[in-house]
């Protein structure tokens, strides 16, 4: 019977090629026979060739059923398929699973800034367009919502990042999971670097997250050689998300006839068409055009972006991220100017007097309380200024996800992370709660001890960099060898004591 029904399968689509497809309805025959005709049909095909065995046709139908029965089976033909013409009946299962989606956290999830989530969150299968004028922080802003991803939800992205050489980006990404600089350097302040420990965890935390699409310093790579090297990521590494940092580092060629704005169409229809199909979110980061206004402290909208307005209306969601530096310089050059009149001005204001005439009495020190007021408000006005970022949802085309809005997010400078405003920022290291060694960056709290005991353990601990970037950091460090080893013995010092206190 399976034969004969692929056999029938075979000569419909033959016929339906000859006659149109358009013209032509499929059967649908009831599931089974009757048991007593499946019963006859099946001894009369051992006796004589050529029964009807244990399949339906027309002039069985119409002997069990009669022409009623026949009609009905014709009026429930239905039109033979097409390719690209579709129901949404053919869709009843993918819609019924949306209705049951217990948690909107399952379609979108959180960005890890609960002012933003009131805009935009990430949904797998979308494109999103990050602009915004030079010095802004795009990627910075991107690196620091892909780490909330992957810290939080677990996502998994690869990363063309054409301005950044790999061990500068493995750098910021490093700061930001470990929430503390990676060197003594001048923009970490006060914030101490990271330990070796910590650096151990957040690479392997790292290495599991984030994987790089790079097409070496000697060529630019095409939108297309991109999306296979992510759809290789998608198979071997199972990513959620892809960042491409800038647009205007993929190569530009295109075709003699081909103007910009249909290559940019083209591009766009590739990135959406490739994160629909792989369930990937993408983000693309264009610059904005040359225009005046944006010197002068005005923000870029989503049609200034240069190559044409196709990115627009081909993403699925789009952001600005903008610093106003203009009105940073003018905080900067007013609190220069009241600094040099306090110190070059030698004279006095007259006191107040009281109703005689007379001088009145002036509190002790309350001239250098309004004084002290002033400078503070100056220094919070200037501090605002310099690291606070407007994030600005100027798109979104899926209403479930977010809708325009913005909200203003403040930057860690030694960190690279961003925070709420309002809030101070999160400098917590990894071991700050409870140091362990473990191999597993998604739980640093669970360890498996081989049977003999934590010091085994520690004794055949290896650390997940290599020799060269142990070097390294000896030579950062400017300390001898020695040195170096008591640094780790202390370490591990430090491990036991912690491991044995639990």
């Amino acid at each position: 019977q399976g034969h004969e029904q692929s056999c029938s399968s075979l000569v419909g689509s033959h016929l339906a090629g000859l006659l149109g497809e358009v013209h032509c309805r499929h059967m649908q025959w009831p599931d089974a026979l009757p048991a007593d005709v499946a019963a006859s049909n099946a001894a009369a095909a051992g006796a004589a060739n050529g029964s009807h065995g244990g399949s339906w046709d027309v002039a069985l139908l119409n002997a069990l059923q009669g022409p009623a029965g026949v009609a009905a089976a014709v009026r429930g033909a239905y039109v033979w398929p097409i390719l690209g013409l579709e129901r949404f009946s053919d869709y009843a299962f993918d819609l019924l699973s949306y209705y049951q989606t217990p948690s909107m956290d399952q379609l979108a999830v959180s960005t890890g800034w609960p002012s933003l989530d009131d805009y935009y969150k990430v949904a797998p299968g979308e494109v999103t367009l990050v602009t915004g004028v030079p010095n802004s922080g795009k990627s910075e802003w991107l690196d620091a919502l892909a780490v909330n991803l992957a810290l939080s939800h677990g996502w998994r992205f690869a990363v063309c990042s054409m301005e950044k050489r790999p061990r500068d980006h493995a750098r910021q990404l490093l700061e930001k999971i470990a929430r503390r600089p990676l060197l003594s350097a001048g923009y970490g302040g006060e914030v101490p670097r990271m330990g070796l420990q910590e650096l151990d965890l957040a690479y392997k935390a790292l290495c599991e997250h984030f994987f790089v699409v790079a097409s070496g310093e000697d060529s630019m790579p095409s939108m297309a050689w991109v999306l296979e090297k992510a759809k290789a990521a998608k198979i071997q590494f199972g990513i959620n998300g892809l960042i491409i940092d800038p647009y205007n580092e993929l190569d530009p060629t295109r075709a003699a006839n081909m103007k910009e704005h249909e290559h940019v169409n083209e591009l766009m229809g590739l990135l959406r068409r490739f994160a629909r199909e792989n369930s990937v979110h993408c983000w693309l980061v264009a610059h904005p055009r040359q225009m005046g206004n944006m010197w002068r402290g005005e923000r870029p909208g989503l049609q200034d972006v240069s190559g044409g307005a196709n990115f627009m209306n081909k993403t699925d969601n789009g952001i600005i991220v903008h610093r106003n530096w203009s009105k940073l310089k003018e905080l900067q050059e007013r609190a220069a100017g009241d600094k040099g009149a306090g110190a070059g001005s030698k004279r006095r204001t007259a006191p107040p007097q009281n109703g005689n005439g007379a001088a009145a009495a002036v509190p002790a020190g309350a001239a250098e309380g309004e004084q002290s007021g002033v400078d503070e408000q100056q220094q919070q006005a200037l501090h605002d200024a310099e690291f606070e970022v407007q994030v600005i949802v100027e798109k979104v085309r899926n209403k479930t996800t977010g809708s325009r809005g913005a909200c203003v997010l403040v930057y860690d400078r030694a960190t690279g992370r961003y925070h709420e405003q309002g809030q101070d920022p999160d400098r917590k290291g990894l071991l700050d709660d409870e140091p362990v060694w473990t191999n597993s960056p998604e739980s640093l709290s669970e360890t498996n001890w081989p049977e003999g005991g934590v010091e085994q353990h520690l004794q055949g601990g290896q650390s997940t960099y290599d020799v060269s970037m142990w070097q390294g950091h000896v030579q950062q460090e400017g300390m001898d060898q020695e040195a170096a080893l008591l640094q780790a013995t202390e370490g591990k010092q430090f491990y036991s004591r912690s491991l044995t206190a639990q």
